[in-house]
């Protein structure tokens, strides 16, 4: 696969993963409001709540030490 194509598939599967993920477990699949501004409000709700907890995550892993490193 050429670089460029390689770049562009990694950054898709990336984006996707997010948004499966948004719609499996933050309420992204049935959005219960009407209105532009209210549905993306909710959606963005669910972005605050992936990006906390991707942040705790991280957090966690920093936090811990490596047995290697010991």
């Amino acid at each position: 696969m050429e670089p460029a194509k390689a770049l562009r598939f990694r950054e898709r599967a990336s984006v996707e993963r997010v948004n499966s993920n948004l719609k499996d477990n933050y309420g992204g699949r049935f959005v219960r409001v009407r209105g532009a501004a209210k549905v993306t409000a909710h959606l963005m709700f669910g972005i605050i709540a992936l990006t906390a907890k991707q942040l705790f995550n991280m957090l966690g892993t920093l936090a811990t030490p490596h047995p290697q490193l010991e």
